[in-house]
Parts: structure tokens; C-alpha cells; sequence
């Protein structure tokens, strides 16, 4: 393909594009993975097809390519997106390395980004297949999507354009996914830490005026907060999360601010009136 070809492609017009966004271009060249070829089966080292890839790993993507510097004698990291897919086209190198794309709206995990872009990344790998789209993960639930700019269509450039002036692609995705993620919290933590503030606070409850014995109360409020269901929990949390302000994001998670439950809401829960009089 001469350079007057090039330029006029399809591939040309999508890098271009993919420039005008936010987002950064990066190599990508085959390396060999160690792999467990099935349950009970030795490793083996594995050589991956840049172009056949499913997904990648953050530690895959790179600022120069070994294969442009051995064959261009050096200066790739200086080379611009354009230059770089014209000199690998010009050297017939696709088959060796790529280049990708990773949108600054899709990248999220334990530490950055947030839970819309955790969504969108979800939302455009259900969308878009590979190699057009692929899945890009990392340590710390690092995760993204890469973009071939070669397979770019249409309706992948419009959503990513989208992102430009709104960073959410799916409002309804986005609070699914919110929900989904107070599951896990709850499963995970807020459940067991919400039990030991329920049992804190109805000892504070029973002891208070001389209700009861700091042993018994002990025991009582333990009882009660064990065999506490967790549809209790959650109507205690649903209650408490009426201005909208117990759960807040933090990252790639949902984090329950248990201190903003009011103790009184525990009492009425869990205790009669004649019970603490």
C-alpha cells in the first residue's frame, strides 16, 4: 500500500479520529504467556497472535515496539500514532505488532477511575466483539478495553465520541451495576460489620438506666443480631439510605457509610418500648 493509499484508507480516518479523543495509543507485539492448558495440566509457555488475542494486559501495551526499533534502527518512541501505523504498514508488520487505542473513559480499579467507567467498559465489551474490541485487564481489578482502530465501526467510534461530552454510555447499566456491587459489599463485609453495630448499639440500649445487667445485655443484644435475617439488614440499610446518602462509590466499589445509621432506627428494630423503659 503506497502512503497516498494510506492516507486515504479507512484505517487513516479511524486513527485520526481516535486522536480527536481522550484516550492514548499504545503498541502491542506477541508474547508468550505461560498458560495451564486445561485442570491438571502442566504449563506451557504460549505464543499470542497480537490479531487474535481476546483479551490483553496492561502489562502487554507499551510506548515503543522492539519489532519497529530492530527493523527502523530505533526513534519508534518519538514516532506520532500516524507515522507508527504507516511505518507499519509500509515494513508489512501487522502480523507482528499493533497498535490500540485505550479510551480514558473506560479504565477503572481498586485505586482509579469509578464506576462509570467500570460500566462502559462492560457495557461496549458486551456490545463489540473482538478484535474490534477488546477486553484490557491488570493487578488491582485494573480494567479496560482496547480498540484496533483497523476493525473501528461506526457505531464503536459514536459511542466513544459520546463519551466526550457525557461520560456514561447506559444510565440504566450504570445503576445496575451499582446495585450488583451493594450486593457484594454486603456479602463481603457490610453484613458482619452491620451485625457487631447492632449488637454494640442494643447493649448500649439494654444497659442504659439499668435495664439490665452489662452480661446479660452482652448476651441478649448477641442473640438478637445473630439471628438477625438479612432481609432485616436490608430493610435497616433501605431505611437508612432515604436521603440517598449511606452508600457512596469508591472505585470500582460500593462503600456502606454504616456509621450513618441511627441507633434509634437499631432500637425500634429489634426492641419493644416496654422492652427499654
Amino acid at each position: 500500500m503506497t502512503t497516498s493509499t494510506l492516507k486515504s484508507s479507512k484505517l487513516w480516518e479511524n486513527v485520526e479520529k481516535l486522536l480527536s479523543l481522550s484516550g492514548s495509543f499504545y503498541f502491542y507485539e506477541p508474547r508468550e504467556r505461560c498458560r495451564n492448558s486445561g485442570h491438571g495440566s502442566p504449563l506451557e509457555w504460549v505464543a499470542v497472535n497480537p490479531n487474535e488475542a481476546d483479551y490483553l494486559h496492561y502489562s502487554d501495551l507499551s510506548d515503543t515496539s522492539l519489532t519497529l526499533c530492530s527493523t527502523l534502527g530505533g526513534g519508534v518512541a518519538r514516532l506520532s500514532p500516524l507515522e507508527a501505523v504507516e511505518k507499519i504498514t509500509e515494513k508489512k508488520l501487522w502480523g507482528e505488532v499493533t497498535l490500540l487505542f485505550v479510551s480514558d473513559f473506560t479504565g477503572s480499579s481498586d485505586y482509579s477511575g469509578g464506576l462509570p467507567y467500570l460500566s462502559n467498559c462492560e457495557v461496549l465489551l458486551e456490545e463489540y466483539d473482538s478484535p474490534e474490541c477488546r477486553e484490557l485487564i491488570g493487578g488491582h481489578g485494573s480494567k479496560s478495553v482496547v480498540i484496533d482502530p483497523r476493525y473501528l465501526s461506526e457505531e464503536l467510534l459514536e459511542s466513544l465520541e459520546s463519551l466526550e461530552s457525557y461520560p456514561v454510555l447506559d444510565e440504566s447499566h450504570w445503576s445496575e451495576l451499582s446495585e450488583k456491587l451493594k450486593g457484594e459489599s454486603f456479602e463481603s463485609w457490610v453484613e458482619s460489620d452491620l451485625r457487631r453495630y447492632i449488637e454494640e448499639t442494643l447493649v448500649e440500649a439494654l444497659t442504659e438506666g439499668g435495664v439490665r445487667e452489662r452480661e446479660e445485655a452482652e448476651e441478649e443484644a448477641e442473640e438478637i443480631a445473630e439471628n438477625a435475617s438479612n432481609d432485616i439488614l436490608w430493610e435497616i440499610i433501605s431505611e437508612a439510605d432515604s436521603d440517598g446518602g449511606l452508600w457512596e462509590e469508591e472505585y470500582n466499589s460500593m462503600h456502606c457509610k454504616l456509621d450513618r445509621i441511627d441507633p434509634s432506627l437499631i432500637v425500634r428494630k429489634f426492641l419493644t418500648s416496654e422492652v427499654v423503659k
